[in-house]
């Protein structure tokens, strides 16, 4: 299709400044197709001339690398044969010590026979290293039987009830003896009741004191010689086993009013002359086995939930929860029960032996 030509006089390039038409003029020609300045040649020429002189020096650092050094086998030194070696006197070399006989054994007799000849000796042996024992300090007859005699075993240690029955047993058979001033005396067997001053916990072990709330009277019966209102001082331990119920109190020392103090080592009892104080028993059940059954029930959940898509389950396995709740179960279980004795509570002390005031007096 041809182009109809601007009619003459109406070009618009006609009526525009010099300088709009410079403006102009300037894009005419797109910007790659126009020749590039002097700094384009001097960047592109600087470039080159420096990846040149990049590839010289990387070429000459490699070919002065040194080559690794060439590792030489070790040099195996030849032993010559004993063949080789001249031979050597024996009696260049007398034995270093005589065998003395043992003192305190009576060695038997060995057999007569015959002496045979010198034997050849070995080149080789006799280079070999020479061991020296000292027989300075022989050992004794005594010792020596005592190592050949054969070991006996250690005897087997005795649990708590063997040893209280190994002391309570004693001899058969005892001396009878008097005792000096009966007026003197609270026997042996002498029960003293009580009343708590201090409340006991078995969590840890800890003294306690009691108020004497009877007269006890001497062997005879006719001398008070623990007032009521005497002081009495004991301890009490802790650690109980489970099962136990029961607080082991040792009432160690009582102070009468008058200032008089005698040791006891006496236990405690109840009315009934049963041994130790009983009280609120606290077993811990639900730390012993809450961790346990917390863990149970998160096995099942993880179980339950293991079936279903999009859960996540923070227990993978059976076995890992098992091993979770033996863990759990074999610490716990180590919690001892706590025994609690209110203060007020009524005691007894069972004298273990016999009471002597007659220093005292």
């Amino acid at each position: 299709m041809a182009r109809n030509p601007l009619p003459a006089g109406n070009d618009p390039r006609l009526n525009l400044p010099e300088s709009e038409l410079d403006a102009a003029s300037a894009h005419a020609m797109p910007q790659v197709a126009k020749k590039g300045g002097l700094g384009d040649h001097l960047g592109l020429a600087a470039g080159i001339i420096g990846v040149g002189i990049l590839g010289i020096v990387t070429f000459i650092s490699l070919g002065n690398t040194p080559p690794p050094p060439v590792q030489q086998p070790p040099a195996q030194v030849v032993t010559p044969p004993a063949s080789t070696l001249p031979p050597i006197d024996p009696s260049a070399n007398p034995p270093l010590f005589e065998p003395q006989p043992q003192p305190g054994f009576a060695q038997p007799m060995p057999p007569q026979q015959p002496q045979p000849g010198p034997a050849p000796v070995d080149p080789a042996a006799a280079r070999a290293p020479a061991m020296i024992v000292d027989n300075s300090n022989p050992p004794s007859a005594q010792q020596a039987a005592q190592a050949a005699a054969p070991a006996t075993a250690a005897p087997q240690a005795l649990n708590s009830n063997q040893q209280f029955l190994a002391s309570a047993n004693g001899e058969v058979s005892q001396r009878a003896w008097r005792i000096g001033d009966p007026s003197k005396v609270v026997p042996q067997g002498a029960v003293i009741p009580a009343v708590l001053e201090t409340a006991i916990n078995s969590d840890l072990p800890g003294y306690t004191r009691a108020v004497v709330s009877r007269d006890i009277r001497s062997f005879d019966g006719t001398t008070i010689l623990i007032p009521k209102g005497s002081r009495l001082v004991g301890q009490y331990k802790s650690g109980l086993t489970s099962g136990e119920t029961r607080a082991f109190i040792i009432w160690n020392r009582l102070i009468r009013p008058d200032g008089l103090s005698i040791q006891l080592a006496s236990p405690a009892t109840d009315d009934l002359g049963q041994a130790g104080m009983s009280g609120k028993v606290d077993s811990h059940f639900a730390k012993r086995f809450g961790s346990a059954m917390l863990l149970s029930v998160v096995n099942g959940l993880s179980t339950a939930l293991s079936g279903k898509s999009g859960s996540t389950i923070v227990i993978g396995s059976s076995s890992g929860a098992t091993g979770l709740i033996s863990d759990a179960l074999s610490n716990d279980m180590k919690i001892p029960p706590t025994i609690k004795v209110p203060q007020g509570a009524k005691i007894q002390v069972f004298a273990a032996r016999d009471l002597d005031f007659n220093l005292g007096q």
